[in-house]
């Protein structure tokens, strides 16, 4: 009976599978994605802080103006997601591969969250109306 090499058969590479994890990547993959989300999750409040408490009040709507600091960068991202979402479905079309498709999925999901939130904390008060 023929045995098949299993690195032949995975999409790995031999040597990718072969040695034993450095320190450094064990480090990175454990405690990597934690410091990246308490680094976001810093500046975001630092950045909401800032909006509030340091930016000067605009002169004709007054503090109503300040939800332009949070609503602007939610709208641009939705727009950004769908835009992933037009770019990796014409590529999902164009070469038949699926990962341009669970792309295309996972950036309509973003942007439909996104696009809630815009809504959310869309301009049109009273305040902006005079």
């Amino acid at each position: 009976m023929q045995t098949v090499d299993q690195d032949l058969v995975s999409s790995r590479a031999p040597s990718a599978r072969s040695r034993a994890p450095t320190t450094r990547e064990t480090l990175l993959g454990r405690y990597g994605e934690l410091a990246l989300a308490g680094a976001t999750a810093l500046v975001m409040l630092l950045a909401i802080g800032m909006a509030f408490f340091y930016a000067p009040t605009e002169a004709v709507q007054g503090n109503v103006q300040r939800i332009e600091y949070i609503h602007v960068p939610i709208a641009w991202t939705a727009f950004l997601a769908f835009f992933i979402v037009f770019v990796a479905s014409a590529l999902y079309l164009w070469r038949k591969d699926e990962r341009w498709d669970w792309l295309a999925r996972s950036g309509a999901e973003i942007g439909t969250i996104f696009t809630t939130l815009a809504l959310i904390t869309g301009r049109g008060g009273p305040g902006t109306r005079g």
